[in-house]
């Protein structure tokens, strides 16, 4: 409800304020951290998975 009727307030605002949006530099290697760690997950938990089924039987 608050979303609905919120009204921002711009007077506060300089007419000259920068509009552009500075984002930081990208990187590749957190997201092949993450694609390591999950390999690993997944090869570590079949592995249990199989060694706890085997043991089963």
């Amino acid at each position: 409800v608050l979303t609905i009727f919120y009204t921002p307030d711009f007077s506060s605002t300089k007419i000259g304020v920068n509009q552009e949006v500075m984002f930081g530099q990208t990187s590749i290697i957190p997201l092949l951290v993450t694609l390591s760690i999950a390999t690993l997950a997944y090869y570590f938990s079949q592995k249990l998975f199989v060694t706890s089924k085997n043991n089963t039987t």
